[in-house]
């Protein structure tokens, strides 16, 4: 059996990888939200599949220049200290 997550337990630190996932996933939230209240009743939604969507962005991370991808590097090293410090408290 999986043990279960305590109620108080801290989130744990996002990698740099997931903080670029997020960004991607978020671009697209935001594009289908415009198409939504988009009085243009000819504005289509963008519909990716799951499985496609991750295998892009898995593509653009890995084509990503490292001075690019030192910027979600630096966002990830935040967010384990911030998971560190809670951990520290709990």
């Amino acid at each position: 059996k999986r043990k279960r997550k305590d109620e108080g337990a801290p989130t744990r630190a996002l990698s740099a990888y997931n903080i670029f996932v997020q960004e991607k996933f978020a671009e697209l939230a935001k594009k289908n939200d415009d198409a939504l209240k988009s009085t243009d009743t000819n504005a289509q939604m963008r519909r990716v599949p799951p499985a496609s969507l991750v295998k892009t962005t898995g593509t653009r991370w890995k084509a990503l220049s490292e001075e690019e991808k030192s910027k979600y590097e630096e966002q990830a090293k935040a967010d384990r200290k911030r998971y560190e410090e809670q951990m520290a408290k709990y």
